[in-house]
Order: C-alpha cells, then sequence, then structure tokens
C-alpha cells in the first residue's frame, strides 16, 4: 500500500477508534489489549479476532464482527436461493 494514497473510510473509522480507546484508557490501553487478546488465546479463540478492542473498533467502522456468522448465513443464503 503506497503512502500516497489516503486510506479507505471503513479502515480509517477503525483505527480512529483504536485512537479513542488510547484517549479514554490512556498508558493502559495497550496493556489491556495484550490482556484482551491473552485471554482471548486462553480461551482458544484467535486472539486478533476475539480481542474486545477489535470488536469495538470493528462494530464503531461498521465492520463485520462476527465473521463465521456471518460466512454461514451467507452459505445459508446461497444453499435457500437468497442474496
Amino acid at each position: 500500500r503506497s503512502l500516497e494514497r489516503p486510506a479507505e473510510p471503513v479502515t480509517l473509522n477503525h483505527e480512529l477508534h483504536h485512537v479513542h480507546q488510547m484517549h479514554t484508557l490512556g498508558f493502559f490501553q495497550p496493556i489491556l489489549y495484550v490482556l484482551a487478546s491473552l485471554v482471548a488465546w486462553a480461551a482458544k479463540e484467535k486472539s486478533y479476532k476475539a480481542n474486545v478492542f477489535e470488536s469495538a473498533a470493528r462494530r464503531a467502522a461498521g465492520q463485520i464482527v462476527d465473521l463465521d456468522t456471518f460466512v454461514k448465513g451467507f452459505a445459508l443464503g446461497k444453499k435457500t436461493g437468497q442474496k
């Protein structure tokens, strides 16, 4: 990705939510982010996908929060002829 090309609005909103998290939690945000990843990993989840900070940023940006449910729903829709 070229630095000359601006970020997509969804990506920008996602990252701006992380900035908001940092402003809200200050010094503790990176520590809590790592702890959230460790909790997800310990629960045998994907540490990035299940991280509450990432879920909140995806939700704030209008991104898909639960990809597995989305994919299953999409596959079910294709089987039943729904769009």
